[in-house]
């Protein structure tokens, strides 16, 4: 199966464009069936690739918004009933309006008058301070109308949550806002949190073979529903938190109908195991792939030593992408379908990020040494001679070396190194932003003794 560009957006995509230019490369160093570990898996992309070419892989990583876009991207998935459908089409919101609670359908909230009768809005693009609105719909209209007037509370429950660390320090990507719940108008925030108190009710689970499909694309249209979208800028334009000037947001209605179609057309629906618990007892002769939760630096305790044959992986780079703060908004999202620990355990996720954030404390000492340890843990897991591949973004050559160095003394030797150009893709309409950045791609051994 051909991996076309995923129908989920996250951050460190371009490890499988990369793993795909150096098919020929891989596959002259792997053997058919191997199998190979990604303990830094992110949403997945190098697992889809290797799965596509016939080898079993096991994918780890600590975010649990990674993990369930792996899960589905992965995984196997059912899609939603007719039934599901047509009572997702009579949802009501709970909403406080004109002073009164009332329970309204969602597409009498998120319709308007145009030339005589009553149409969907599309989305929504507004100034900085909303006093003007214009609103366009699925028939080609265009109203000027401001629909905060007639929420004055959203009464199904929503993310309320600070954009900060549970030691309280602030994220370094929040700007202009202060809470998840802020970066949306009441329209918007009215339609999110009905359809996931929809999905609450009748009772779909966040891991489950229909929920988490279902969840994930909830989480997923976070951004394009929110007062951070522009339009014509795709799933997540601005790297920070913030409300620019002129903005758009899009009907979450519309908006998840179509992603939960768009999903479930592109999961690779392989036969997986979603928990670490079992890891080191898993029967590969069942299971083609291993979807695992999971801390990179743990996994010397997960397996049992010299277990996988290869491990090809991109683990994160300094302070590229602050993957736990990015992925907050998405997660915000999934919290309340979590159990009770396994909210906790998303939420306290940063602690064992591998990165460098100055508001944490965290230097570029403490991230080598990190990166070492987690290396380190891995290399014990991998038999001796393993091929090893590891994709490294990093285009400053001091730095570059710094994590070359730390990688290497964890119990590897690098024989080759290849280095890929990858293109930049502008973003939003005015952007002529164009050129290219390239991936370092470290090929070599497990040493043979460590």
């Amino acid at each position: 199966m051909a991996i076309t560009r995923s129908a989920i957006r996250y951050w460190g995509r371009k490890a499988g464009v990369a793993v795909e230019s150096l098919r020929g490369i891989l596959l002259g160093l792997l053997k058919g069936g191997e199998l190979v570990l990604d303990p830094f898996a992110g949403a997945g992309s190098i697992g889809r690739h290797l799965l596509s070419w016939g080898y079993k892989v096991v994918m780890l990583d600590v975010n649990f918004y990674a993990w369930l876009i792996s899960r589905v991207l992965v995984g196997r998935v059912r899609k939603p009933t007719s039934a599901f459908w047509k009572a997702f089409e009579n949802v009501k919101l709970r909403v406080i309006r004109y002073g009164r609670v009332e329970r309204v359908r969602w597409k009498e909230l998120f319709s308007v008058k145009c030339r005589g009768a009553r149409s969907l809005i599309l989305r929504r693009e507004c100034d900085e301070d909303e006093r003007r609105c214009i609103v366009y719909t699925i028939s080609g209209c265009s109203v000027e109308v401001n629909y905060d007037d007639l929420i004055d509370d959203v009464l199904d429950p929503y993310p309320r949550l600070p954009l900060r660390y549970s030691d309280k320090a602030d994220f370094d990507k929040r700007r202009n806002v202060q809470y998840v719940h802020e970066l949306y108008s009441p329209l918007m925030l009215a339609g999110m949190a009905g359809i996931a108190s929809f999905l609450r009710r009748r009772g779909y689970s966040v891991k489950g073979s229909v929920g988490s499909l279902l969840w994930l694309s909830l989480a997923a249209i976070a951004y394009n529903a929110s007062r951070m979208a522009r339009r014509g800028t795709g799933a997540w334009a601005i790297n920070s938190y913030w409300v620019p000037r002129r903005h758009a947001e899009y009907n979450p209605f519309l908006r998840f109908r179509s992603r939960v179609m768009r999903v479930a057309r592109e999961s690779l629906g392989a036969k997986a195991v979603y928990t670490e618990r079992s890891a080191s007892r898993l029967r590969w002769l069942d299971y083609n792939a291993s979807i695992l939760w999971a801390d990179a630096s743990k996994v010397s305790k997960m397996f049992p030593g010299e277990y996988f044959d290869a491990l090809v992986t991109d683990p994160p780079h300094f302070d590229e992408i602050q993957y736990y703060e990015l992925s907050f908004l998405h997660l915000a999202w999934l919290l309340d379908a979590l159990r009770s620990e396994d909210r906790e355990r998303a939420l306290n996720a940063y602690r064992y990020e591998i990165v460098v954030n100055p508001r944490r404390g965290l230097g570029v000492n403490e991230y080598l040494r990190k990166l070492h340890d987690a290396f380190r843990s891995i290399a014990l897991v991998l038999r001796r001679g393993a091929t090893v591949a590891i994709f490294l973004h990093e285009e400053q050559r001091r730095k570059l070396r710094l994590m070359i160095d730390a990688i290497e003394s964890a119990g590897y030797r690098f024989t080759a190194e290849e280095t890929i150009n990858m293109p930049v893709k502008p973003i939003g309409d005015r952007s002529k932003t164009s050129g290219s950045n390239t991936v370092t791609v470290l090929i070599g051994r497990r040493e043979l003794t460590l």
